[in-house]
């Protein structure tokens, strides 16, 4: 069976015995040379997550719950938390980190419909802020759309849209 282009990984986990489908991440250009940042969505089973990962920008620790807060061209915004205390690797040149946010079907929804303009991740009390630049805010779109349509296909969408109803 082939993925779908954008498709990481789509099939059972052995390990975790739950279904697991990632995404290819999405780099983020024309930051400055010593960043780089790219964003990649996630879901085993029903739960659905977005990760962050890179060097210098964004390199701190951030603890359970802390804030990203994704805001979009159109002026709403959507705030993810973290899904637990999470560190950074202290490099030569730059740190680099990876840092898993919860997500739900609301806020991918918001995701595949509107151009994320900027990002403000917390570390603790303090906080980063980055400028989505223009020539990548489609291809972030598109790929939320895409990771939505393949939740759908493999009938996962159901199960999260049960479980975020409150």
């Amino acid at each position: 069976i082939g993925l779908s282009q954008g498709v990481k990984t789509n099939g059972f986990d052995k390990f975790l015995k739950k279904q697991r489908l990632e995404m290819e991440p999405v780099v983020v250009t024309g930051l400055p040379e010593k960043d780089r940042l790219s964003l990649t969505y996630t879901a085993i089973s029903s739960d659905l997550f977005l990760s962050l990962s890179g060097t210098g920008w964004g390199a701190a620790t951030v603890d359970k719950e802390n804030n990203l807060i994704i805001s979009f061209t159109n002026d709403s915004s959507v705030t993810l938390k973290a899904t637990s205390l999470q560190s950074f690797e202290p490099g030569l040149l730059a740190h680099s980190f990876r840092h898993l946010y919860n997500l739900n079907f609301q806020q991918l929804s918001a995701l595949s419909r509107f151009e994320i303009a900027n990002l403000r991740k917390y570390s603790f009390d303090t906080y980063s802020d980055l400028s989505i630049p223009e020539e990548n805010r489609s291809q972030l779109k598109n790929r939320s759309s895409l990771f939505l349509a393949e939740l759908k296909k493999a009938n996962i969408d159901d199960a999260v849209k049960q479980i975020s109803v409150k």
